[in-house]
């Protein structure tokens, strides 16, 4: 058994042909997790999730484990964390460190899920596919569909880039008052960077003035590339505090990355939606 703390992986290969259950049990370090690390979703054989306790796994055969804090407790959707909701839209706060929807590392514990667990609550049987994506490490605001009929409406508006995001970002170093980042960006090794042959970026950055006497701004994505406005800052002013990934030292005073999606603006039905977090709102995302 050999960890991959960068991932968080455990690679357990079987000595014999032994039940996965079993095999867990007698390699993790916590052998009383090891049911509940497999109910979860945790435990991959190649490309395919066991669930399967009993799952034999042949001799000289790799399991990944993979884990991540709370991952065998589902993710419960507090009153508050839905931030707004009317009979077409609902809006949910993700808190850093948990995915938006199942990964890896867990079937149940992300925020679908919870929005799925709460609208169950009130007898609803209608589990929304998120529409905006976070990263793990990033909190803030994601957009999900009150009905299937409002989801496939949202997701036209999202491909056809008629949802606008705006986000807050914490850097590490100040920069100027105002900057439009145009830089393609391709994928390479875990982050995204600047390539020529990539796709199409821009990203807006504009100073708001600091916190913590770090640099605070609003950040307007007009294309939305995977880690783009991380790899934007990173390269044209300075890291996003806490963005270890792109060069920024740890912090234990900021869970997560000091990056929040803050707003979204749109028009549903021939309603227009300007949903904002609170300044409260933002700077708890960044509060341990």
């Amino acid at each position: 058994m050999s960890p991959d703390p960068r991932n968080r992986r455990l690679y357990i290969t079987a000595g014999k042909d032994t039940p996965l259950l079993t095999l867990l049990q007698a390699n993790l370090t916590d052998p009383a997790s090891a049911g509940a690390l497999i109910a979860c979703g945790a435990v991959w054989l190649d490309r395919s999730r066991i669930t399967d306790p009993g799952f034999q796994v042949h001799r000289g055969r790799t399991v990944r484990v993979f884990l991540w804090p709370g991952q065998t407790e589902p993710f419960v959707l507090k009153p508050a964390d839905l931030v707004f909701r009317d009979s077409r839209v609902l809006v949910a706060a993700k808190p850093p460190g948990v995915p938006v929807q199942a990964d890896p590392t867990s079937l149940f514990h992300n925020l679908a899920g919870g929005v799925a667990d709460f609208l169950r609550t009130e007898g609803k049987t209608f589990s929304p596919t998120p529409v905006s994506r976070l990263d793990v490490p990033v909190g803030g605001l994601v957009l999900f569909a009150a009905s299937k009929q409002w989801e496939r409406e949202l997701f036209r508006l999202m491909r056809e880039r008629r949802i606008h995001k705006m986000y807050c970002a914490v850097l590490t170093a100040d920069g100027p008052e105002r900057i439009l980042v145009n830089d393609p960006l391709g994928w390479r090794d875990g982050r995204a960077g600047s390539d020529p042959a990539g796709k199409s970026a821009r990203t807006l950055f504009l100073r708001r003035g600091e916190w913590m006497g770090l640099a605070r701004y609003t950040v307007i994505p007009f294309t939305g590339r995977r880690h783009q406005i991380r790899a934007h800052a990173a390269a044209h002013l300075a890291p996003v505090a806490g963005d270890t990934r792109y060069g920024a030292p740890r912090r234990r005073d900021i869970p997560g990355i000091a990056l929040v999606c803050a707003g979204y603006n749109f028009t549903l039905g021939g309603t227009r939606y300007r949903i904002r977090l609170s300044d409260d709102g933002i700077t708890s995302f960044w509060k341990p």
